[in-house]
Order: structure tokens, then C-alpha cells, then sequence
């Protein structure tokens, strides 16, 4: 019965340790929305490298927990799954608040995307228009001919 236990300690803490990552990378996920808004390259870069290293410890606790729940009976399945239902809870709540934050950084991204896109289209028309002007400078024979 120690096994169960332990296995049942494993998984719990397992559960919090997720908990806590979720709620790190919501951090993270609030610091981007700001980096981006910011127009913060370096900070964004640095965001991004952090949220990378959070999400693979969840990938380690993930497997950590998968072996844990390896062993178990439905029956303790059913108990487990009481016993952890609040931090369940807690973690969909911190990933659809993750979820709802990245949804907004991708629009400030698609706008600010926009804006480029027509910057440099206004930029590609005013340098066909000075081509243009250009033309006109080089063609110095209107000049030389009445010289």
C-alpha cells in the first residue's frame, strides 16, 4: 500500500508543480502582450526563451506523471481524479486565460503585420514615383541640345 501512496504523492505533486508552471507561463504570456504592444524586440526574444524553458519542464513533468498513473486501478483513477479535482480545476482555468492572452497577441501581431504591409507598399509607390522624377534628371539632352 506504500507504493499507492507514493504514487499517489507523485501525482499530486506532480499536479502543483504543473499548476505553478501554468501560472509562470501566464505571467510570461502577459509580459509578451506587452513586449509586443512595445514594439520590445529583446524583451519579446527574452519572454519566449523563458516560456520555451517552462514549457519543457512540463514536458518532464508530464512524463513524470504518465509513469506515475502507469500503475494505477480504475478505482484509484476515480479517487485520484476527486482528490486532485481543484488544482484540475486550476490548471484549465490558468491554460484558458494562456489561451485568451495568446489569442490577443496574435491579433496586435496581424495589425501591426498590417501596418507594415501598407507601409511598405506606400514605401514601394513613392520610390516608383521618384524613378520616375529620376528619369527626367537623366535625360539632360532637353538641356544640351540648345546649348
Amino acid at each position: 500500500m506504500k507504493n499507492h501512496k507514493d504514487k499517489m504523492t507523485i501525482v499530486t505533486s506532480c499536479l502543483e508543480k504543473q499548476r505553478t508552471c501554468y501560472s509562470k507561463i501566464l505571467a510570461r504570456m502577459k509580459e509578451q502582450k506587452f513586449a509586443i504592444e512595445e514594439g520590445d524586440e529583446e524583451r519579446l526574444a527574452r519572454v519566449l526563451a523563458e516560456k520555451d524553458e517552462i514549457i519543457e519542464t512540463l514536458r518532464q513533468l508530464e512524463k513524470k506523471l504518465e509513469k506515475a498513473l502507469s500503475g494505477f486501478s480504475e478505482n484509484e483513477r476515480t479517487a485520484l481524479i476527486r482528490q486532485t479535482e481543484n488544482i484540475k480545476e486550476q490548471i484549465e482555468a490558468s491554460l484558458r486565460e494562456i489561451i485568451r492572452v495568446e489569442n490577443e497577441c496574435a491579433l496586435i501581431l496581424e495589425k501591426h503585420k498590417d501596418t507594415l504591409g501598407d507601409e511598405m507598399k506606400a514605401l514601394q509607390q513613392s520610390k516608383s514615383m521618384l524613378k520616375g522624377y529620376g528619369s527626367l534628371f537623366l535625360q539632360s539632352s532637353y538641356f544640351s541640345r540648345n546649348a
